[in-house]
This record gives C-alpha cells, structure tokens and sequence, in this order.
C-alpha cells in the first residue's frame, strides 16, 4: 500500500508529454529561473517537523498539489537511493528521502511513504 501512495504522490504513470494540448504555457526564462533557485534554496534544508501539515508544491512533479498530507518523521539528509531500480534518467533515481508522511488515499486508507521534503509547503487550505 506504501508503494500505491508513493506512486501517487510522486505521478508515476502521468503523461509530461510536452506537446499535450494542455500543458501551460512556457514561463518567460527569467521565472524559471527564479523557480529553479527557489528550488535550490530549499533542497538539503528541513523545514518541517513531525506533525506539520504540507502539500505538495505546485510547481513539483507531485500529485496532490493542495491536499493535506502530515509528516510523520523527518531525517537529516540522507544518502542518494541509487537501488531504487529506478532508471537513471528518473527523478526517484538517486533521491533523497528525508521526510515520510502520511494522507488520505481514494480508498480511505491512509498509508504512509518518503518523499524529498523540497518538493513540498506548508499546507496552508481548510482546516490548517
């Protein structure tokens, strides 16, 4: 069940097809890369503690973007995965997961995963 939520927070399986009809339209270089430094300042660096609630951020390749989820533990920075068996060019490959929370899955369950704790914010919707 970890892995079923892990899966989802993460998108595996969502089409990044950048020539979807859908897909937003591209941000002038200089806010990428505001965002691409945003990112940096937060890599490496726990914000969170257990019992704060985050989301994913919206700018991540996470679902569930706006959705409470609560953290359970976090960890110093911990080494890169590289025995995912997850291909290289992947975003899991090497990861650094340093924060396992819990949320509220389709079924009701509410299993818990480790996610990169960059990726997410402080949940701020209803009932924060």
């Amino acid at each position: 069940m970890a892995d079923i939520l892990a899966m989802a927070v993460q998108g595996r399986g969502r089409d990044r097809d950048d020539d979807d009809e859908m897909a937003a339209p591209k941000p002038l270089p200089e806010a990428v890369i505001a965002e691409l430094r945003s990112k940096f300042e937060r890599y490496g660096k726990q914000r969170f503690a257990p019992g704060d609630l985050v989301t994913p951020a919206k700018n991540s390749d996470l679902i569930g973007a706006g959705e409470p989820h609560i953290v359970l533990e976090v960890r110093s920075l911990p080494e890169p995965s590289f025995d995912s068996g997850a291909p290289p060019a992947s975003n899991s490959y090497g990861a650094r997961y340093d924060m396992r929370l819990a949320s509220r899955v389709r079924s009701g369950e509410i299993p818990a995963c480790w996610v990169e704790s960059y990726q997410f914010e402080p949940y701020t919707g209803e009932g924060a």
